[in-house]
C-alpha cells in the first residue's frame, strides 16, 4: 500500500482492488441515485470506503452481541 499525503485531511492509504463488472455497474447505479436524490456528486472510492466502514461496524456489533 502507498500512503497518500493530503493537506488538512486524515492519512489515507492507496490500495488496488479488482471488481467484477456487476460491482462497477452497482456502484455507478448508487452514484447516480445519490446525484439525483441528494444533488451531490460521490465517487466510487467514497462508496467503497463507506461500504468498508459499514462492514467493520456490522462485524464489531456482531462480536459484541454474540
Amino acid at each position: 500500500m502507498t500512503k497518500i499525503q493530503q493537506p488538512h485531511s486524515i492519512d489515507r492509504h492507496r490500495t488496488t482492488i479488482y471488481l467484477e463488472e456487476e460491482d462497477i455497474l452497482g456502484l455507478d447505479e448508487i452514484r447516480m441515485h445519490i446525484r439525483r436524490t441528494e444533488r451531490r456528486k460521490v465517487d466510487r472510492s467514497e462508496l467503497i470506503r463507506s461500504a468498508i466502514r459499514a462492514t467493520i461496524s456490522e462485524y464489531r456489533q456482531g462480536r459484541r452481541g454474540g
